[in-house]
């Protein structure tokens, strides 16, 4: 269990959150694009070989132990393997299914994440409002799976529910990783995560997919350097830091924006549709999400 102080979240940490949460929901739109000319797992592949090679060079110009020591070696593997099977399952989940229901589903993680906090996050602990709150945006989530429109159309039930899948296991992760980082340098695990799981995502691909890479247009090269170097570099690395300092479950609060800006951007980009189930969805699970805040809020303010 980690016992890592929690330090109160100020108006320039929020804003970090939204920043890269708005940057996480354009990473699925990215996908899309970039699936026109890619599989899902090539596209794995080169997106974290990117994330990888940014990572490295940041951590070099900043004079950051890369090699672990030997104590840390088993929090890395584990965590290079939760990542690779988690990162498996969100490209084929999101390649099977629209962007919209897939950055939707995705945020559920924030559910899982309050449910494992609560055993294993030191005063991290679920209360009633916070159930309330978590149990109506899991039933925003749900809702998606009866979206028949989307159904006949860009989504797909079988892909939701790997998506979904997927959802559990980046909370696992969020968790491990909150764990460990109490002791190790964040930018560290992050580019371990990497150096295991791109080899494996090439093996992957060569086990199952046998297609030529097609990047047939700046578009489809564009979006795949976006999820490498701003979302599987930039972005993880300040999210692993933000987990070091931060509770688990009041950074998921903030994340409700992926969601809004990743159907946002599907609707601009991609021109999926706004269906019903997908508009009361969003509000079913930003209701929940600031119900959670709510009462952080409150706790916060009755603490001073």
């Amino acid at each position: 269990m980690s016992s890592e102080p929690m330090i109160p979240l100020g108006w320039k940490g929020a804003l970090s959150i939204i920043v890269i949460s708005v940057l996480w929901g354009g990473n699925i739109v990215a996908m899309k694009i970039a699936l026109q000319g890619i599989q899902p797992l090539m596209m794995a592949s080169l997106t974290f070989l990117l994330g990888a090679i940014t990572i490295f060079l940041w951590s070099f110009l900043n004079r950051i132990p890369i090699l672990p020591p030997p104590q840390e070696g088993l929090n890395h593997l584990v965590n290079g393997l939760i990542f690779t099977f988690q990162v498996t399952l969100f490209y084929l989940g999101t390649y099977l299914t629209s962007a919209s229901h897939a950055v939707i589903i995705t945020n559920i993680n924030v559910f899982f994440v309050a449910l494992l906090s609560h055993f294993f996050i030191l005063g991290d602990r679920l209360t009633l409002l916070k159930i309330l709150g978590l149990i109506l945006a899991f039933t925003g989530v749900t809702y998606l799976f009866f979206d028949q429109p989307s159904l006949r159309s860009e989504a797909s039930l079988f892909g939701n529910l790997v998506v979904l899948m997927s959802a559990f296991l980046l909370a696992v992760r969020i968790i491990y990783v909150k764990i460990i980082v109490a002791n190790i340098e964040p930018s560290r695990v992050v580019l371990w995560q990497m150096f295991i799981g791109v080899p494996l995502f090439f093996l992957l691909t060569f086990l199952f997919e046998r297609s030529s890479v097609n990047i047939y247009s700046i578009k489809i090269l564009t979006a795949i350097v976006y999820q490498g170097i701003v979302v599987a570099g930039f972005t993880f690395v300040a999210s692993t830091f933000l987990l070091k300092h931060y509770p688990p479950t009041k950074l998921a609060v903030y994340f409700i924006t992926v969601p809004i800006a990743g159907v946002l951007l599907s609707h601009w980009i991609l021109d999926e549709a706004l269906t019903q189930h997908i508009l009361v969805s969003i509000v079913l699970v930003g209701l929940g999400m600031w119900l959670v805040h709510l009462k952080w809020g409150i706790a916060n303010s009755t603490s001073r």
